[in-house]
């Protein structure tokens, strides 16, 4: 089964949490919840959903997003359920996931402002593949070092200059 939805959060443990620095899983009823810890005290969480809500408040409200995931995981460890209940308000999200074909990658948008994706992590990876975070990491690190060795250490607003070498480490990397 391929998931739906995922409904993502943040959970801070002001005296640190128990859980082993390791990604874990736990598949019940249809359910799958993962973890992932960030640092002694915060874990990143997800849910996957096998459906897509339909209310509308579910996509936007914290609240809403937050019972309707205590609903879903009501049968799951305390653990789990108390981790739903203290998450980060702020960081709470749900997200539809779709198949996205190889073409769709031309007409979109990488580019918005001032920020530009590039690489693997231009493309949709789903929250319970442990590589998707590192991949973004991995090419912005590379990015950083290709753009330091061709002298772009400085950032001049609008400089053709630079344009350009961003462009060639892009390219280059």
């Amino acid at each position: 089964m391929f998931p739906s939805s995922a409904i993502r959060g943040l959970t801070n443990y002001p005296n640190g949490h128990s859980f082993e620095h390791e990604f874990a899983r736990l598949w019940k009823d249809n359910i799958l919840v993962g973890i992932i810890p960030v640092v002694d005290n915060m874990v990143y969480w997800f849910c996957l959903l096998p459906y897509i809500p339909k209310d509308e408040k579910t996509w936007i409200d914290p609240g809403v997003i937050q019972q309707v995931t205590l609903e879903l995981v009501s049968d799951h460890p305390q653990e789990i359920r108390k981790m739903i209940e203290n998450t980060d308000m702020k960081s709470l999200s749900i997200t539809h996931m779709r198949y996205r074909a190889p073409w769709d990658l031309l007409t979109g948008s990488f580019c918005k402002g001032t920020v530009t994706v590039a690489g693997d992590a231009m493309h949709v990876m789903g929250p319970f593949l442990g590589q998707g975070g590192s991949a973004g990491l991995e090419d912005s690190v590379v990015l950083a070092r290709t753009m330091a060795q061709l002298g772009l250490n400085g950032f001049e607003s609008g400089s053709k200059l630079m344009v350009h070498g961003v462009e060639e480490a892009l390219i280059g990397s």
